[in-house]
């Protein structure tokens, strides 16, 4: 039973998302048993990169088959529903809701599994990875040029060491039509690809052309009288888009450019911190789980991690209250509000939840563009698909409050915002409130205001203490520049 992609059809897309995942994951391992990167000759190095090419490309034709019908199912629905509305057909409403709602789930799934083969071809580089994102939606597949960029990537995957992404089908990349690389070569070539057709575009590209060889000020408006507003408007998307991949190209030679989701200038240290996880931890609270429907641990003392198997714990979510109760109110099991009258229990319960933070859902990172893929963790693939079709269940629960005072052992102040912090930095995008409050790290005088980027890294696998450590060193490496300034992330 799935208890968030919806009964319906689940088996068959079940079978699909396990098909696909062992393209993307798994095809080169399969053929290549013992192979070892490090001691295997360049030419066995290649063909095992040309067979996860492969099956990169064999997965990427499947995500697309199957987003195609998802995509198509949603719009109809929607369609369906705003019917429902008009006539106030509250179960046909409330059906088609909760239809919408799973299929979305479903097209998430698909993304994620996109950008973990995205994530593989960048070499896991999140800093990098990350300047695609521009905060936009990303589009239906059937509302673009889809057949056209699926010619040319089956064009570009002919060659074994190449490969190409069709961008669109990712959660995150919104710049150009296609993601390729080249590893026939040292060092391995990345290249975004806009993909350009129909009258229009052509006369676009002619005017682009022109006015990059002239640079006359008068030629846009020429261009405007004989070919129309609608192709100067164009004309200037297509330059934009062509800016946006330069800018990007230009941050990964260099280290040093633009986020243009963030709209924030940046700057990445020579040396690349590596991040510690805590899947070991969540293996274990996971093997548990299999033989006792439930297991909870804790991280770094301030990172609350719960699985259940929600056919044997259904109201999971209650449990999991029940035990942060127990360790933060440090209430013995006997005064377990779950253990007491219905009266007290409902009150003292409520009092606990109004001071709590956020319980985020494992299942969250599939909805954020940035996240790392649960594909990618530390995890048997039995346990990613158990829970991504939501037949496990895992909560994670962080106490700001213990992992401020975690702060101290690095030499850094983890707080809550001023009034005047909050004035200043609250309207900012990519800034995370919690309780009306916005948490800030501090090292002498360096302020970095924890944002989506931070929490996304926590609910990916990060150790909060890994976190801690990353930004002190983040601003070590600042006034080693010499420079005051505050960040977010």
């Amino acid at each position: 039973m799935s208890f968030v992609l919806g009964l319906e059809g689940i088996q068959e897309f079940e079978e699909h998302v396990k098909k696909i995942c062992d393209y993307a994951f798994a095809h080169a391992i399969q053929t290549f048993q013992s192979f070892t990167p490090e001691t295997a000759s360049c030419e066995k190095r290649n063909a095992f990169l040309a067979k996860c090419h492969e099956g990169f490309a064999l997965a990427q034709e499947m995500i697309v088959d199957q987003l195609l019908v998802i995509q198509a199912n949603i719009r109809d629905h929607t369609s369906q529903l705003k019917e429902a509305k008009r006539k106030r057909d509250k179960e046909s409403v409330k059906w088609y809701e909760t239809r919408i709602i799973h299929l979305t789930h479903r097209e998430s799934v698909l993304r994620k599994v996109a950008d973990a083969i995205a994530w593989q071809l960048w070499g896991l580089q999140r800093w990098n990875l990350r300047r695609l994102y521009i905060g936009k939606q990303q589009p239906h597949l059937d509302s673009s040029n889809i057949n056209s960029i699926m010619d040319e990537v089956k064009k570009i995957n002919k060659e074994p060491l190449s490969f190409g992404l069709i961008t669109d089908i990712t959660s995150f990349i919104q710049i150009g039509d296609i993601l390729k690389v080249d590893r026939s070569s040292e060092p391995t070539k990345i290249y975004l690809i806009e993909m350009k057709e129909g009258v229009m575009n052509e006369k676009a590209m002619e005017f682009i052309q022109m006015f990059d060889k002239i640079q006359c000020p008068r030629i846009p408006y020429f261009f405007a009288q004989e070919h129309g507003k609608k192709a100067l408007k164009q004309a200037i998307r297509i330059t934009k888009q062509q800016m946006r991949a330069a800018q990007v190209q230009q941050f990964v030679k260099t280290g040093k450019g633009k986020d243009l989701y963030l709209n924030q200038e940046i700057m990445m240290p020579d040396e690349v911190f590596e991040e510690e996880d805590y899947d070991d931890i969540l293996m274990e609270l996971i093997e548990s789980c299999k033989s006792n429907g439930r297991a909870n641990g804790i991280v770094d003392e301030c990172l609350f991690v719960g699985v259940y198997d929600p056919m044997m714990y259904p109201a999971y979510l209650a449990d999991f209250v029940n035990n942060l109760y127990l360790a933060l109110s440090r209430t013995s099991a006997s005064n377990a509000p779950f253990e007491r009258s219905e009266e007290i229990h409902i009150y003292e319960t409520y009092q606990f939840l109004e001071k709590t933070y956020p319980i985020y859902d494992l299942r969250r990172s599939l909805t954020i563009p940035l996240s790392r893929p649960i594909f990618l963790r530390c995890l048997p693939e039995d346990a990613i698909l158990n829970i991504i079709f939501g037949k496990m269940i895992v909560l994670l629960y962080l106490d700001y409050d213990q992992w401020f005072g975690r702060c101290k052992n690095f030499d850094m102040v983890g707080r809550w915002s001023t009034d005047a912090d909050f004035g200043k930095y609250g309207a900012e995008k990519g800034v995370i409130q919690v309780l009306g409050r916005i948490p800030i790290f501090e090292k002498k005088g360096q302020i970095h205001i924890i944002g989506e980027g931070t929490l996304t890294r926590i609910i990916d696998g990060t150790r909060p203490d890994s976190i801690i450590e990353m930004y002190s060193k983040s601003f070590d490496h600042i006034m080693a520049l010499g420079s005051k300034s505050s960040t977010k992330n």
